[in-house]
């Protein structure tokens, strides 16, 4: 069992001595259960990558046919996925065009009746796959998805969200926030990706986004198992840590990729409220440019934000960033 004091961080939020670095003896086994395909696509994560293998490696359940996909690391994230690469079904380190290329290269690999995609920085939970796999034995749906809990690197624990679907495929629910699924608990049937294709490589944030719509578009709804399966690990350099304006752009490709699925009266709703998700984002990049002293990038922010949505300049993040820019206060 590797130690964890060399190359990676303590899982956050679990307790370091024991999960994913020690298991117990399982003397339970749902072996008989489906083939799981679970895909780790990862780049430079040399602070994380041993946990997320752990984390797979070490579940009760062992149906499953494991394939990591790095592209080209050179922080020593290769060194450390060599050391398990007798247990991995397949390990290949080679360039890639993002994180969906990664992903749909191991699709293209995968074995499994079932397919899941865990980043290099996220974990499974104990027993996870030992539970989604007796669900996936009875279920009649193509996608089931479970909880995620939410965990930062300073052990702050915002809880566990579950898929909100109140309108299934409702574009601009989806779009706007107002209709999510956690990526990191999802496990679609192969016949899926048959069906409406893989995953979007223009796209490098929202591409799990645009293919849960394409989903529900094609009448594919989730089942819902009850349980937390895996941890998102929120941490500086994870994307959702870098900004909200790459998913933005993202959101607004989906919009204009199914423009046709939506009324001009619902396109111009949703476009409207976009505006409002780009205006807040840019405010809050202002914010972060002013405390850096950057003036000239913070006020380029702001006058976007204002020209996206005027009414932006009446709330108290806009003034907030507007003093922070002229007095750094």
């Amino acid at each position: 069992m590797a130690d964890n004091s060399e190359h990676s961080t303590s899982a956050p939020g679990l307790d370091k001595q024991k999960w994913p670095w020690k298991t117990e003896p399982q003397n339970i086994s749902v072996n008989d259960g489906p083939n799981l395909s679970i895909i780790t696509p990862s780049y430079n994560q040399a602070d994380y990558i041993e946990a997320t293998l752990l984390s797979v490696l070490n579940q009760s359940y062992q149906n499953v046919d494991y394939i990591v996909m790095d592209g080209a690391s050179t922080d020593g994230s290769v060194e450390i996925l060599r050391k398990y690469e007798s247990r991995l079904s397949r390990l290949e380190s080679a360039k890639d065009d993002g994180q969906a290329d990664a992903i749909n290269k191991g699709i293209s690999r995968a074995e499994g009746e079932w397919i899941a995609f865990l980043n290099s920085d996220d974990l499974y939970l104990p027993d996870a796959l030992q539970a989604i796999a007796r669900q996936l034995k009875q279920t009649k749906s193509r996608w089931v998805t479970g909880g995620v809990r939410i965990l930062g690197d300073n052990g702050a624990d915002y809880g566990t969200r579950y898929p909100d679907l109140p309108y299934p495929a409702d574009l601009g629910a989806w779009l706007t926030y107002e209709n999510q699924v956690p990526q990191q608990g999802c496990f679609v049937h192969r016949s899926v990706f048959d069906e409406i294709g893989q995953f979007d490589t223009s796209m490098h944030h929202a591409f799990d986004l645009d293919f849960w719509v394409r989903m529900s578009l094609a009448g594919i709804q989730p089942e819902l198992l009850e349980q937390p399966l895996a941890v998102f690990r929120i941490q500086d350099s994870s994307k959702s840590m870098t900004g909200r304006l790459p998913f933005v752009e993202d959101h607004r490709k989906i919009l204009e990729k199914h423009r046709d699925s939506v009324s001009a009266k619902s396109y111009q709703t949703i476009t409207k409220k976009l505006n409002g998700m780009e205006a807040n984002s840019r405010i809050y990049a202002a914010a972060n440019w002013a405390e850096q002293e950057d003036r000239s990038k913070a006020l380029k922010q702001l006058s976007h934000a204002f020209r996206l949505k005027k009414s932006s300049s009446l709330t108290r993040p806009f003034w907030g960033a507007v003093k922070r820019t002229f007095t750094g206060a």
